[in-house]
Parts: C-alpha cells; structure tokens; sequence
C-alpha cells in the first residue's frame, strides 16, 4: 500500500504527493546540515499537441520512455536525491547537497538526452520535429534564507522562462536573475 501511495502508476517514478513529502524532509535536513538543495523541474514540449496528433495511447508511452530515460540518467546518486513526476507532463528532480554547476550540467544534459531519444513529434511547432523539453532550475545554499516551496518557484519561473524564450532550453531560477543557457559543453 505505501508503494501504492507514493508512486506514479503511468511512470513508476515517485508521485507528486511523493515528491511534496520528501522536499520537505529534504529541504529541512539540508537545512540542519548547512547544506545545498537543488531542483530540476522540466516539462515535455507540446505534449498536448503530441497527444492531439498520436493519441493518449501513444502519450502515454512517450511518459513512460521519458521516465525510463531519468532512471537511467544517474543524477541522482545521493540518498536525498529523488525524481518524480509533478504532474501531466512534468516531472522534477531533487537533488541533495550539489553544486550549481552539476544543476545546470545536468538539467542541459537531460535536454539533450531527450533530444537524442529521436521520439518523432510532427505536430511540434519546432522545427527540429522530435520530442523535446524545457528546462527550469534552481539551487540554494543558504537554505535559512527560503522555504521549499520558493525554491520549487524560483525553478517553476525559469521552466516558464525558456518555454517564453522558444523551448527546447534550460533556464535558471536564482534569487536575483534568471538566465538561460543551451549547448554547455557537458563532457
């Protein structure tokens, strides 16, 4: 039953009332130990067009092949370090203790690897006719300075920011900017 209760039954990745409890855990013992938090939050690019054009059956698939891709993506190697889907076509990752530059490294790593996956979308109104994603992320440090809920926005407002910025890219959400990135070199 608690298997039942915390996991996705489309995707087998932790569920949203999963992910809730577990950032909030996280982020207090990040908090107590003076550590860092970051989270991944990413959506597939026009997926209601996908499901319009191929079906739900078809989108369904495409929910699970994604899923399939976090599992294999080893970012998440750290006990705290969790992926779940956030919902529809959203899915999120925490991840306990890191540094910006393995957030950003990453979320534009997973960008590509989702690219590389060559699942045809011709009902994409980008040109490149394969399934693609947008990308949002945030870290904090000072984990005394913000609630687990403001560090989900600040990763919800960059996800927004590169589907506004034409898709198919990674943004970052931090306190004071938001910049977006594609291509970094992720050897």
């Amino acid at each position: 039953l608690q298997v039942l209760a915390t996991t996705d039954g489309l995707t087998n990745l932790a569920n949203r009332r999963s992910f809730d409890a577990h950032l909030e855990k996280e982020w207090l013992r990040c908090r107590r130990e003076k550590n860092s938090l970051g989270i991944i939050l990413f959506d597939i690019d026009y997926f209601k067009n996908y499901n319009d054009h191929y079906g739900h059956p078809q989108g369904d698939e495409c929910l699970r092949r994604i899923a399939q891709l976090l599992r294999e993506f080893h970012v998440t190697r750290r006990p705290g370090d969790l992926i779940a889907r956030y919902g529809g076509e959203e899915f999120v990752i925490v991840l306990s203790d890191p540094t910006i530059e393995l957030v950003a490294r990453s979320a534009e790593q997973l960008r590509q690897q989702v690219c590389l996956l060559e699942i045809e979308h011709e009902a994409s109104q980008l040109p490149q006719k394969i399934l693609t994603v947008s990308i949002g992320y945030a870290v904090e440090t000072d984990l005394n300075s913000i609630s687990p809920l403001a560090l989900l926005n600040r990763a919800d407002v960059a996800l927004y920011r590169a589907k506004a910025l034409g898709r198919n890219q990674v943004c970052e959400g931090t306190a004071h900017s938001q910049g977006c990135i594609t291509g970094l070199d992720v050897r």
